[in-house]
This record gives structure tokens, sequence and C-alpha cells, in this order.
């Protein structure tokens, strides 16, 4: 949580607020859910001059600077680089394939484990494209089409 009444308040130190007019913090592995959230008190009135806006937004670590001017130019819109790891459940693949009812690996894919905290996730076997999460989603590629096409 963070207040200020005036520009001049927003302290930065070292590109980072430090909670005077700013906040941030890092997001721990591991969430099931986040909700970001802004708020003002008095209704802007002892803001309005540089700032009648709360703005919040998620950004991949050391993609961004905090400036307190960055007040005046957010109003405009700016986009940020953010990065959204996830899984599938809290099992590895082996744990995964056990149950075949939730698996979600199907047909021509492939299962690796992630990591970081926990779950898994598909990826469509070499010389398939298509969604590994689907029935049948991973379908034959026919490489004498397009022969750029690669494999990771």
């Amino acid at each position: 949580m963070s207040r200020c009444s005036d520009v001049n308040d927003v302290i930065v130190t070292n590109s980072s607020c430090i909670g005077k007019g700013c906040c941030e913090t890092a997001i721990s592995k591991g969430n099931t859910a986040i909700v970001i959230a802004t708020n003002s008190y008095q209704n802007y009135t002892n803001v309005s001059t540089f700032s009648p806006c709360s703005y919040a937004f998620m950004v991949e670590q050391g993609k961004y600077s905090f400036s307190s001017t960055d007040f005046l130019s957010l109003k405009k819109g700016k986009e940020f680089p953010v990065i959204l790891e996830w899984g599938i459940g809290n099992t590895t693949c082996e744990e995964g394939r056990r149950n075949k009812e939730m698996y979600a690996c199907k047909h021509n894919s492939e299962c690796y484990d992630l990591d970081y905290d926990f779950g898994y996730r598909c990826n469509c076997s070499v010389g398939y494209q298509g969604n590994p999460y689907l029935p049948y989603g991973c379908k034959d590629v026919d490489e004498c089409l397009d022969p750029h096409l690669y494999y990771i």
C-alpha cells in the first residue's frame, strides 16, 4: 500500500518504489490466483493535479524501472512485458500418467516436468504441431510442404 499527495512525495531509490507514493512486490511462486486492486482515498482530490488515476500493473522482473514522471506518461498507455509461468496441477508427469482421466497430455504429445514448484506441461511430439491438450490436437506435419519447419 502506498499514499502520496504530491508528485514530489513519490520516493524512488535505484529505480525501485520504496512505499512512498508507489509500491512494488515480487509475486511468489506457487500462487493459484492473483488480485490487483487500486483505490483512492478522498476520490483523488489531493492528487488530481498530477495523477487523477490509480495504476496497477504486472511486469517481468528487470524489464521496468520506475520513475515519478511515469505518473504523467502512463495515462497515454504503455505496454510492459510479462511472463506467466503455469503448470498443470501439482503433480509430476509420472504421477499425472497414473490418473488417465485427469492426465492433460493427449495423443502424439510429450510431458515435461517444470523446473519450479509444481505441475507439468505438454508439447506436441517431434514431427507434430497443434494443441497437445486436445484429443488428437497434435497433427502430423508434412515436412516436404514446409522445409523451414524445425523442432525444439
